[in-house]
């Protein structure tokens, strides 16, 4: 009856043992399915995190260009806006007007409106715009 108990017993422990093993091989399964999923997801994380730096990328270079253009006007006026005062002053030097010479009223009105059409051609141009010469200011 020893021999039989014995053999129970080591059967038993088979089963114990087939069982434990199944059991693992089921958990490993289980982490394996785990992991290939985890690696799509960062797959799948890391493929949009490259079309965002992408899309990132494209704007900052269309913005560096945009840039680019607005500092190359800016310093067309930079170089244009003392070549009008230049010229004014060098008019203004080579043909003094006396010193009590006031515009009439006609002539007031044809300088303002030389001033509202120069007004008128560099409104496009942002922080550029002449300044009105008041009935006061002389001519």
């Amino acid at each position: 009856m020893n021999a039989g108990i014995l053999r129970a017993a080591g059967g038993l422990l088979l089963v114990a043992v087939w069982v434990g093993s199944m059991a693992w091989a089921y958990e490993q399964g289980g982490q394996r399915e785990r992991l290939e999923w985890q690696l799509k997801d960062a797959t799948r994380e890391a493929g949009q995190t490259k079309a965002d730096f992408d899309a990132y990328r494209q704007e900052t270079e269309r913005l560096h260009g945009l840039s680019q253009i607005i500092e190359s006007k800016l310093d067309a006026l930079r170089n244009a806006q003392p070549k009008i005062i230049e010229r004014y002053n060098r008019v203004v030097e080579k043909n003094p007007l006396p010193a009590d010479c006031r515009p009439g009223p006609d002539r007031l009105r044809e300088l303002n409106a030389a001033i509202e059409a120069a007004n008128a051609a560099i409104a496009s141009q942002p922080g550029q715009a002449l300044r009105g010469i008041e009935a006061g200011d002389g001519g």
